[in-house]
């Protein structure tokens, strides 16, 4: 029962961390995204 518990823990954490990653890479998407249009508008 300990095993069961350790690896779904463990499993948790994994998904715990990939939605934080996933969350970085959105938000600097859209920072890039905003960036991007701002230079664009800058240059014309």
């Amino acid at each position: 029962m300990d095993v069961l518990k350790s690896l779904l823990s463990f499993l948790l954490m994994m998904g715990a961390v990939a939605v934080i990653i996933g969350l970085l890479a959105g938000l600097f998407m859209i920072v890039f995204s905003i960036a991007t249009g701002v230079d664009e508008h800058l240059q014309e």
